[in-house]
């Protein structure tokens, strides 16, 4: 009984042709590397790095990582506390916090 109700949603199972995802979205999250320590010079590098060719010829690009997401600790604005430990947003004497309009 269990095999036949399984053939039935397996062949129920439908998808638009329409070109959209064929494959899962790949891609690179500063959080994983440099937790809230991001800057322009570091997402480049990883860029940079992501599109160059590796032995073989491929890249990660061309494997389909096509993006990158920047993750600079905005959970934390506005809560008087860092992500690494100090007081303020950015590590600095300054405190960021967040307007609310």
């Amino acid at each position: 009984m269990r095999t036949v109700f399984g053939a039935l949603l397996i062949g129920a199972a439908s998808a638009l042709d329409n070109g959209l995802a064929l494959t899962p979205p790949m891609g690179w999250r500063s959080w994983n590397c440099f937790h809230g320590d991001v800057d322009d010079t570091k997402i480049r590098t990883v860029v940079d790095a992501m599109a160059a060719p590796r032995a073989g010829g491929e890249s990660l690009l061309s494997l389909g990582y096509a993006r990158v997401g920047v993750d600079d600790g905005w959970q934390a604005c506005g809560t008087g506390r860092a992500i690494n430990g100090t007081s303020g947003g950015n590590g600095s004497s300054t405190r960021r916090t967040a307007r609310r309009w």
